[in-house]
């Protein structure tokens, strides 16, 4: 079993122009008498632990349904891009695609079967 210490220290450094709107934030805050900033701060974080339902253990619950949803969302777009994106390739190779059908010497006559099944591999390796 852990003991709980008396106190937890907690630096972060916050950037000018990366962290813009937490810096002028805190630059509103330099003028609070000592250990108001502190109390300030811990408020906020207190506020937004409490938006975002807060588990009793400190941290944000996440809704996990939430969270498998905005994924397979994502994915759903991702995938449906690179279909579009297959589909015109496809369509542009079999425009450039030249076939000929020519008869085949060792063969003594090709018959009507033959040229059915021939267009029936053709059309599964097209359609499908």
């Amino acid at each position: 079993m852990s003991r709980l210490r008396p106190h937890v220290k907690l630096t972060l450094r916050i950037y000018a122009e990366r962290d813009a709107d937490l810096y002028r934030w805190l630059q509103g805050l330099e003028d609070l008498p000592y250990g108001r900033k502190a109390q300030v701060v811990k408020e906020v974080l207190r506020r937004g632990l409490a938006q975002a339902g807060a588990s009793g253990g400190g941290g944000a619950a996440v809704d996990a349904e939430a969270v498998q949803r905005a994924v397979t969302a994502a994915l759903n777009d991702v995938l449906t891009d690179f279909r579009r994106i297959v589909e015109a390739a496809v369509a542009t190779a079999l425009t450039e695609v030249q076939v000929t059908v020519a008869a085949r010497p060792d063969r003594e006559e090709d018959t009507e079967e033959d040229v059915q099944d021939l267009l029936e591999v053709w059309d599964g390796n097209t359609m499908g």
